[in-house]
């Protein structure tokens, strides 16, 4: 793993953290268990990491900073072109937030390799992965493949979208 840059707490990297990810588009009924899996895991503090880009990890992260459980934001990007929406102030300022970029200060644009490399991170610094839903053929679901290959547990939503994440080796 490259080196981190990180801003708040890096004591949350020691947390047993549940990996968040999921692809931009995903079918209406798995936005909702994404919700509701997220309400759960701030309900019972679990630690979570994510890269909280896609519309649905975003509404997971609002959820999430609800609570008080930790959350780890895996950027796409250096941390000098990061604003901190005033929303995460508090959390940060409580030590449950971090946020982690394995970029060079210099890397101000989201592309996807910066975005695969992003969601590569989340993977490594998980203790498993909650993924509600993974387009077919595409960058997460080769990621998913990788890391299930590696050890890890990769968990969704049991829906006929996620057919492909079930063959990869994910349970539902």
């Amino acid at each position: 793993m490259p080196p981190l840059s990180l801003i708040g707490n890096p004591a949350l990297l020691d947390q047993a953290l549940i990996g968040l990810l999921c692809s931009r588009r995903v079918p209406p009924p798995l936005e909702e268990h994404a919700l509701a899996w997220a309400r759960s895991a701030r309900d019972l503090r679990f630690p979570v990491v994510g890269g909280f880009l896609s519309p649905v990890e975003r509404g997971c992260l609002e959820v999430l900073l609800q609570g008080t459980q930790p959350v780890v934001v895996c950027l796409a990007r250096g941390l000098a072109a990061t604003r901190i929406p005033a929303r995460w102030r508090t959390p940060l300022d409580r030590g449950r937030l971090l946020l982690v970029s394995p970029f060079a200060d210099d890397v101000v644009e989201l592309s996807a390799a910066t975005a695969d490399a992003r969601n590569r991170l989340v993977a490594s610094l998980a203790r498993e992965l909650v993924v509600p839903h993974a387009a077919p053929g595409g960058h997460l679901i080769r990621l998913l493949r990788d890391a299930i290959a590696a050890g890890k547990t990769v968990h969704s939503f049991d829906h006929p979208a996620n057919r492909p994440l079930l063959r990869v080796g994910a349970r539902f």
